[in-house]
């Protein structure tokens, strides 16, 4: 029973992202960000070039998620990093906050290409049990733990 209820939730959230894609207004969308524009082939599109852009990579995630299920994992096409569905998502569908992978995921990957800089998990001061790094943090040079002012958690 439990099962079928988080896959419910997981079925309501992608129908709330179809929705989403398809109202964007993405012809008047000219900015582009950087962190991922090589992946995404965004590295030299103009004004009148981006929304076009960005409806293409929506509509291209919304394929990827339409048969998705909650174990499914994502790469990079440079395995930069990888982000499962589950952790997404799967909060969400078990009545948890709204996951933050997305912002965790652009965290670790700016780390990542910095070099010698670490990345705690977004929940660690919420959670207080994160995971253990798989890496020494003694042998870092920067930690970054991301903070939230408004104290959405």
């Amino acid at each position: 029973s439990e099962f079928y209820n988080v896959v419910r939730k997981l079925d309501a959230w992608k129908e709330d992202v179809h929705w989403r894609l398809l109202s964007t207004k993405w012809d008047a969308m000219t900015v582009n960000p950087e962190l991922f524009d090589v992946e995404t082939d965004s590295d030299e599109l103009t004004d009148d070039t981006t929304g076009a852009k960005h409806a293409a990579l929506a509509n291209e995630v919304l394929e990827q998620l339409e048969g998705a299920s909650l174990s499914s994992t994502f790469r990079l096409a440079s395995d930069a990093g990888t982000v499962k569905l589950d952790r997404l998502v799967g909060m969400l569908a078990r009545k948890e906050m709204l996951s933050d992978m997305i912002i965790d995921f652009a965290v670790r990957c700016i780390c990542d290409a910095l070099g010698d800089c670490y990345a705690l998990d977004t929940y660690a001061a919420t959670f207080c049990c994160p995971d253990p790094p798989q890496t020494r943090i003694l042998s870092m040079h920067y930690v970054v733990l991301p903070v939230y002012l408004s104290n959405i958690h």
